[in-house]
């Protein structure tokens, strides 16, 4: 697959649709969409793109555009194309210390879970109707979140917690890197190309 992308892109992210097509971002401004024939369609993006995830045919992608951190919706056409994008979700001045999401999945009712570079509370449940809340706030030992995973028809989200560094001349680790399971009471929405 590192063929199918231009030379010194770095891919961040990656899902499969239920199509089979294998969708990545890389750390700037495209998107990119592999077939199973290994075609590659390059879809540009305006503004910083850090995450993705895909829910109910549509392609949801973490970014900070335009000076907004956000998820964006957008559909994928029947024909395999991408439409047009809405903003979803604006994190944008919710919380003092500017916030960087890092990664977003989905419950299969829709709740959408978004990961926080900046804690506390590295966790967001962002209902469909846009409204939010801190998951477990005070709860989940963590900073910052790296990267999440909930698997489909299980009730646990497994996140990779982020170190956290002393403020010493010499830092050292005082919070490690590890993966966490939150149970959620509640399954995950299919991933597809597992």
């Amino acid at each position: 697959v590192s063929s199918a992308f231009p030379t010194g892109t770095l891919i961040i992210a990656i899902e499969f649709d239920n199509s089979q097509n294998l969708w990545a971002l890389n750390d700037k401004d495209k998107m990119f969409k592999v077939k199973q024939d290994g075609t590659v369609t390059t879809y540009d993006f305006t503004g910083n793109l850090r995450a993705l995830r895909i829910f109910n045919g549509d392609l949801y992608v973490a970014a900070l555009k335009n000076n907004i951190e956000g998820v964006w919706r957008i559909p994928i056409t029947g024909n395999g194309d991408l439409g047009t994008e809405e903003l979803y979700f604006d994190l944008t001045g919710l919380r003092s210390n500017e916030p960087k999401i890092t990664a977003m999945t989905f419950a299969a009712d829709g709740d959408m879970i978004i990961g926080l570079d900046k804690g506390p509370d590295p966790l967001l449940v962002v209902k469909p109707n846009q409204s939010y809340e801190d998951l477990y706030p005070g709860v989940i030992g963590a900073n910052s979140v790296i990267s999440m995973y909930w698997p489909y028809n299980s009730n646990s989200l497994y996140f990779v917690r982020g170190e956290e560094l002393n403020n010493d001349a010499t830092p050292k680790i005082i919070v490690s890197q590890i993966t966490l399971r939150v149970e959620m009471e509640k399954p995950g929405a299919a991933y597809y190309g597992q």
